[in-house]
């Protein structure tokens, strides 16, 4: 009877010990998972570059733009001397560290529609018209993507290659969806729609903004900004997975504007 009460407490004093090891191991692993998740966080928020904001001279454009940017990221910039109808007001370039990608933004006053492409319109969009071609093929594919500014991803081919690679904003678009197989021309205008409620007065005339923005990756670019000989839709993918792009895409889908 002894012998088993005997071994009955020193069963309970295992099953004791045994418990305190499992708890003891378990909380070992916790802490270093909670080390691994802190350094990791830590290392993340070193990682993303600090941002600051840009404004542009709202007494030179009449109205309010601009955008957030990272610190490490070089501004150009370019005013015209006066107001004039059909001009650039505003001409803008954000260039990264390593000049692998730059971003345009251009501003002038006009209805926001024209172009070099021939010959006459042939297509109605949305408030104007615009004229098509096949100069540089068809949509192989876009995407859409949704901030303060609404912006699409798109690419056109021609016979396979690529043609064009383009990362633009387009926050006042209210005509037809761009989508796979339209024409260059026909949809080369769809983001210079004037913003109604940002005008200004040009020799009587209430002319809005035209505001454009482009991304252009300089690795894949010639210097005309058309794309390089040979260049694959995978190569324009790939291109966009890159860190640099991605903080690109976040300048843009920051723009903003409003009226003073």
């Amino acid at each position: 009877m002894r012998n088993k009460k005997a071994f009955s407490v020193v069963e309970i004093i295992l099953v004791i010990v045994i418990i305190g090891l499992i708890g003891a191991v378990g909380w070992v692993f916790w802490s270093n998972s909670q080390n691994i998740k802190n350094a990791n966080t830590s290392t993340n928020k070193n990682n993303q570059p600090e941002l600051k904001s840009y404004n542009a001279d709202s007494g030179k454009l009449g109205f309010k733009f601009g955008f957030q940017y990272p610190t490490n990221w070089k501004i150009e910039e370019k005013y015209a001397d006066k107001l004039e109808a059909w001009k650039h007001q505003l001409e803008l370039s954000l260039y990264d560290p390593n000049n692998e990608i730059k971003i345009n933004y251009t501003i002038y006053f006009g209805n926001g529609f024209g172009g070099g492409c021939n010959p006459d319109a042939t297509e109605i969009i949305s408030k104007g018209k615009v004229q098509s071609i096949n100069n540089l093929g068809k949509v192989q594919n876009i995407k859409w993507l949704d901030g303060p500014s609404r912006l699409y991803e798109i690419i056109y081919t021609k016979n396979e290659t690529v043609t064009y690679a383009d990362t633009h904003i387009s926050p006042y678009y209210d005509g037809p969806e761009i989508a796979v197989g339209d024409d260059f021309c026909a949809i080369s205008f769809h983001s210079l729609l004037t913003p109604p409620e940002i005008t200004r007065s040009i020799d009587n005339m209430e002319l809005g903004a035209a505001i454009t923005s482009s991304l252009i990756l300089n690795a894949l670019q010639s210097d005309n900004e058309s794309m390089k000989p040979s260049i694959s839709v995978n190569d324009v993918v790939v291109a966009r997975n890159s860190e640099t792009y991605k903080e690109a895409v976040n300048i843009l889908l920051s723009t903003t504007y409003s009226k003073l």
